[in-house]
């Protein structure tokens, strides 16, 4: 990796972490839409270099677990689902080994954000099912 892919990489964090503070400050302001747009440019921004930087994966998967989550606070339930999904996978895909405390704990909570959309859509089965692995994943 050259310096100018590492201060590229860090530009990248600085600059959708700040869009991620943005969005939970509108979340709280009840500004959901402005919310959901401040994710989607994190989540733009990360997904061309995500497979270039770990730390750029870890943020898309944070990104797109909010997304999910001001799609949730916006009644479009069926939309935040495959987000849920890809943040899972994204943060699968970083873990390595048996994964450390914190990243299992980030993928238990994009499995439990997925099943309240899921229990929230009437699918109980489905959510019962992520629900059960979000607990299974602490142990």
């Amino acid at each position: 990796m050259n310096a100018n892919s590492r201060e590229n990489w860090q530009d990248v964090e600085r600059r959708t972490v700040s869009l991620i503070d943005k969005g939970h400050m509108l979340q709280r302001l009840g500004q959901n839409s402005e919310a959901l747009a401040s994710f989607d440019k994190a989540v733009t921004i990360c997904r061309g270099m995500s497979d270039k930087s770990d730390s750029v994966a870890l943020i898309l998967a944070q990104a797109l677990d909010n997304k999910a989550s001001a799609l949730m606070d916006l009644n479009r339930l069926a939309e935040a689902v495959p987000f849920f999904d890809e943040a899972i996978q994204v943060h699968e895909g970083i873990v390595r080994g048996d994964g450390r405390e914190q990243d299992v704990r980030e993928i238990a909570i994009s499995v439990m954000n997925k099943g309240l959309a899921l229990m929230r859509l009437g699918r109980s089965e489905e959510a019962l099912a992520c629900l059960e692995r979000a607990v299974d994943s602490f142990d």
